[in-house]
């Protein structure tokens, strides 16, 4: 193996023992996004580990009254998700607005 072979095989273990998303780790550690993609796919090492649950990964539910009965009201703001139901919401509807936010 070349030295640029050698030098990418560490890059990639370090990125994978870091448990950061390659793209992560490159912007992290200064390098070029594009080049650390093109050495995984050359070492033939483009399947990235998946990384466990942080803890805590759990969406804290508040419950509150709805103002109006069986809607569905989602908020969107700051990567935060809020949702507003009752037991009179159309779980049909429910399930079509989570699908197309999926």
């Amino acid at each position: 193996m070349t030295k640029k072979g050698k030098y990418w095989t560490r890059i990639i273990d370090e990125q994978e023992a870091s448990g950061l998303s390659p793209k992560d780790y490159a912007i992290e550690h200064k390098l070029n996004v594009r080049r650390l993609w093109d050495w995984r796919s050359r070492l033939g090492r483009t399947k990235t580990k998946k990384r466990p649950a942080k803890p805590g990964a759990f969406v804290e539910v508040e419950l509150i009254q709805s103002p109006i009965s069986g809607e569905v009201y989602l908020n969107l703001t700051d990567f935060k998700v809020t949702a507003v139901i009752n037991h009179q919401t159309d779980m049909a509807l429910l399930k079509k607005t989570l699908e197309a936010l999926c």
